[in-house]
Protein backbone atom coordinates (compact mmCIF):
# COMPACT_ATOMS: atom_id res chain seq x y z
CA UNK A 1 0.00 0.00 0.00
CA UNK A 2 1.31 3.44 -0.94
CA UNK A 3 1.47 5.90 1.96
CA UNK A 4 -0.50 8.90 0.73
CA UNK A 5 -2.29 11.68 2.55
CA UNK A 6 -4.00 13.08 -0.54
CA UNK A 7 -7.71 12.43 -0.96
CA UNK A 8 -8.37 10.78 -4.32
CA UNK A 9 -11.82 10.64 -5.89
CA UNK A 10 -11.94 8.02 -8.64
CA UNK A 11 -14.76 7.50 -11.14
CA UNK A 12 -15.11 5.14 -14.06
CA UNK A 13 -16.31 6.26 -17.48
CA UNK A 14 -19.96 5.69 -18.34
CA UNK A 15 -21.24 2.63 -20.17
CA UNK A 16 -19.94 2.22 -23.72
CA UNK A 17 -21.20 0.27 -26.71
CA UNK A 18 -18.57 -2.40 -26.06
CA UNK A 19 -19.51 -2.60 -22.36
CA UNK A 20 -23.10 -3.18 -23.45
CA UNK A 21 -22.00 -5.85 -25.94
CA UNK A 22 -19.67 -7.58 -23.41
CA UNK A 23 -16.53 -6.77 -25.43
CA UNK A 24 -13.15 -6.28 -23.79
CA UNK A 25 -11.98 -2.72 -24.53
CA UNK A 26 -8.55 -2.35 -23.00
CA UNK A 27 -6.83 0.50 -24.81
CA UNK A 28 -9.16 0.41 -27.78
CA UNK A 29 -12.32 2.49 -27.60
CA UNK A 30 -16.03 2.70 -28.26
CA UNK A 31 -18.63 5.41 -27.84
CA UNK A 32 -20.67 6.07 -24.71
CA UNK A 33 -24.24 4.79 -24.89
CA UNK A 34 -27.22 6.93 -23.88
CA UNK A 35 -27.07 5.15 -20.52
CA UNK A 36 -23.36 5.92 -20.23
CA UNK A 37 -23.92 9.62 -20.94
CA UNK A 38 -26.64 9.71 -18.28
CA UNK A 39 -24.32 7.95 -15.80
CA UNK A 40 -21.61 10.56 -16.43
CA UNK A 41 -23.96 13.47 -15.83
CA UNK A 42 -25.36 11.83 -12.72
CA UNK A 43 -21.80 11.33 -11.45
CA UNK A 44 -21.13 15.02 -11.97
CA UNK A 45 -24.17 15.97 -9.91
CA UNK A 46 -23.11 13.54 -7.19
CA UNK A 47 -19.58 14.97 -7.08
CA UNK A 48 -21.10 18.41 -6.55
CA UNK A 49 -23.24 17.05 -3.69
CA UNK A 50 -20.24 15.63 -1.82
CA UNK A 51 -18.20 18.80 -2.28
CA UNK A 52 -15.74 17.31 -4.77
CA UNK A 53 -15.70 20.39 -6.98
CA UNK A 54 -12.90 22.60 -8.34
CA UNK A 55 -10.43 19.74 -7.93
CA UNK A 56 -7.42 19.17 -10.19
CA UNK A 57 -8.78 16.52 -12.54
CA UNK A 58 -6.69 13.84 -14.18
CA UNK A 59 -8.30 12.04 -17.12
CA UNK A 60 -7.31 8.97 -19.10
CA UNK A 61 -6.67 10.05 -22.72
CA UNK A 62 -8.91 7.29 -24.08
CA UNK A 63 -12.02 8.69 -25.76
CA UNK A 64 -14.59 7.18 -23.41
CA UNK A 65 -12.95 8.78 -20.38
CA UNK A 66 -12.53 12.14 -22.12
CA UNK A 67 -16.21 12.11 -23.16
CA UNK A 68 -17.21 11.23 -19.60
CA UNK A 69 -15.14 14.09 -18.20
CA UNK A 70 -16.84 16.58 -20.52
CA UNK A 71 -20.28 15.43 -19.36
CA UNK A 72 -19.23 15.52 -15.70
CA UNK A 73 -18.01 19.10 -16.24
CA UNK A 74 -21.53 20.10 -17.30
CA UNK A 75 -22.73 19.27 -13.79
CA UNK A 76 -19.84 20.21 -11.46
CA UNK A 77 -17.04 22.76 -11.65
CA UNK A 78 -13.71 21.05 -12.26
CA UNK A 79 -10.27 22.44 -11.54
CA UNK A 80 -7.54 22.18 -14.18
CA UNK A 81 -8.18 19.14 -16.41
CA UNK A 82 -5.13 17.17 -17.50
CA UNK A 83 -4.87 14.09 -19.73
CA UNK A 84 -2.67 11.42 -18.13
CA UNK A 85 -1.60 8.33 -20.12
CA UNK A 86 -0.51 6.50 -16.96
CA UNK A 87 -4.14 6.18 -15.78
CA UNK A 88 -5.43 4.74 -19.06
CA UNK A 89 -6.96 1.28 -19.08
CA UNK A 90 -4.94 -1.91 -18.73
CA UNK A 91 -3.81 -3.16 -22.14
CA UNK A 92 -5.39 -6.48 -23.12
CA UNK A 93 -3.35 -7.30 -26.20
CA UNK A 94 -5.12 -9.51 -28.73
CA UNK A 95 -8.21 -9.83 -26.49
CA UNK A 96 -9.22 -6.22 -27.17
CA UNK A 97 -12.51 -6.28 -29.05
CA UNK A 98 -13.30 -9.88 -28.05
CA UNK A 99 -16.53 -10.80 -26.33
CA UNK A 100 -16.60 -12.81 -23.12
CA UNK A 101 -18.04 -15.70 -25.12
CA UNK A 102 -15.11 -15.64 -27.55
CA UNK A 103 -12.56 -15.58 -24.73
CA UNK A 104 -14.31 -18.49 -23.03
CA UNK A 105 -14.32 -20.45 -26.30
CA UNK A 106 -10.60 -20.04 -27.01
CA UNK A 107 -9.16 -19.73 -23.49
CA UNK A 108 -11.82 -21.17 -21.21
CA UNK A 109 -9.73 -24.11 -20.02
CA UNK A 110 -6.83 -21.87 -18.98
CA UNK A 111 -9.22 -19.50 -17.17
CA UNK A 112 -11.38 -22.15 -15.53
CA UNK A 113 -10.27 -21.33 -11.97
CA UNK A 114 -10.12 -17.54 -12.42
CA UNK A 115 -13.17 -15.33 -11.69
CA UNK A 116 -14.55 -13.75 -14.85
CA UNK A 117 -13.97 -10.26 -13.43
CA UNK A 118 -10.20 -10.94 -13.33
CA UNK A 119 -9.88 -12.36 -16.86
CA UNK A 120 -8.38 -9.22 -18.37
CA UNK A 121 -5.33 -9.46 -16.17
CA UNK A 122 -4.57 -12.88 -17.68
CA UNK A 123 -4.62 -11.94 -21.35
CA UNK A 124 -1.60 -13.86 -22.74
CA UNK A 125 -0.11 -10.82 -24.51
CA UNK A 126 -1.72 -8.17 -22.31
CA UNK A 127 -0.20 -5.75 -19.83
CA UNK A 128 -1.18 -7.52 -16.61
CA UNK A 129 -1.52 -6.21 -13.07
CA UNK A 130 2.13 -5.56 -12.23
CA UNK A 131 3.00 -3.56 -15.35
CA UNK A 132 -0.15 -1.45 -14.98
CA UNK A 133 0.58 -0.97 -11.29
CA UNK A 134 4.10 0.28 -12.04
CA UNK A 135 2.84 3.18 -14.16
CA UNK A 136 0.08 4.10 -11.71
CA UNK A 137 2.57 3.90 -8.82
CA UNK A 138 4.93 6.26 -10.65
CA UNK A 139 2.13 8.76 -11.25
CA UNK A 140 0.89 8.58 -7.66
CA UNK A 141 4.43 9.22 -6.45
CA UNK A 142 4.39 12.58 -8.21
CA UNK A 143 1.20 13.83 -6.56
CA UNK A 144 1.50 16.81 -4.24
CA UNK A 145 -2.13 17.97 -4.26
CA UNK A 146 -4.29 17.62 -1.15
CA UNK A 147 -7.27 16.31 -3.17
CA UNK A 148 -7.74 15.25 -6.79
CA UNK A 149 -10.32 13.70 -9.12
CA UNK A 150 -9.37 10.86 -11.48
CA UNK A 151 -11.61 9.83 -14.38
CA UNK A 152 -10.48 6.46 -15.67
CA UNK A 153 -11.56 2.84 -16.18
CA UNK A 154 -12.68 -0.37 -14.51
CA UNK A 155 -9.56 -2.53 -14.53
CA UNK A 156 -7.17 0.33 -13.79
CA UNK A 157 -9.55 1.21 -10.94
CA UNK A 158 -8.80 -2.23 -9.51
CA UNK A 159 -5.10 -1.44 -9.74
CA UNK A 160 -5.71 1.78 -7.77
CA UNK A 161 -7.45 -0.28 -5.07
CA UNK A 162 -4.52 -2.64 -4.80
CA UNK A 163 -2.05 0.23 -4.45
CA UNK A 164 -4.02 2.51 -2.15
CA UNK A 165 -5.66 0.09 0.28
CA UNK A 166 -4.78 -3.06 2.14
CA UNK A 167 -6.27 -5.23 -0.65
CA UNK A 168 -3.98 -7.81 -2.19
CA UNK A 169 -3.68 -7.72 -5.98
CA UNK A 170 -5.86 -10.85 -6.09
CA UNK A 171 -8.59 -9.15 -4.06
CA UNK A 172 -8.32 -6.00 -6.16
CA UNK A 173 -8.62 -7.97 -9.41
CA UNK A 174 -12.11 -9.20 -8.51
CA UNK A 175 -13.44 -6.07 -6.79
CA UNK A 176 -16.62 -4.41 -8.03
CA UNK A 177 -16.31 -1.76 -10.77
CA UNK A 178 -19.74 -0.19 -11.33
CA UNK A 179 -20.11 2.79 -13.64
CA UNK A 180 -22.39 4.62 -11.23
CA UNK A 181 -20.18 5.03 -8.17
CA UNK A 182 -17.53 7.34 -6.77
CA UNK A 183 -14.60 5.87 -4.85
CA UNK A 184 -12.81 8.01 -2.32
CA UNK A 185 -9.35 6.91 -1.17
CA UNK A 186 -7.87 8.63 1.87
CA UNK A 187 -4.98 7.47 4.05
CA UNK A 188 -5.44 3.80 3.15
CA UNK A 189 -9.22 3.78 3.50
CA UNK A 190 -11.68 3.32 0.64
CA UNK A 191 -15.24 4.62 0.68
CA UNK A 192 -17.61 3.72 -2.16
CA UNK A 193 -20.38 6.24 -2.75
CA UNK A 194 -23.31 5.09 -4.87
CA UNK A 195 -24.05 7.89 -7.33
CA UNK A 196 -27.78 7.15 -7.40
CA UNK A 197 -28.18 7.98 -3.72
CA UNK A 198 -26.27 11.24 -4.02
CA UNK A 199 -27.91 13.03 -6.93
Amino acid sequence: MIDMTAKIYLVRHGETEWNRDDRMQGQQDSLLTAKGRAQAKQTGRALARVGADNLPTWVSPLGRAVATSALIAEEVALGPVMLEPRVKEVGLGSWEGWTGEEIARFHGEALADIPRSAWGFYSPDGEGFELAASRVREWLGERTESAILVIAHGMIGRVFRGLLTSMTPEEAMISNVPQDAIWCFHEGHLTELAVEGLS
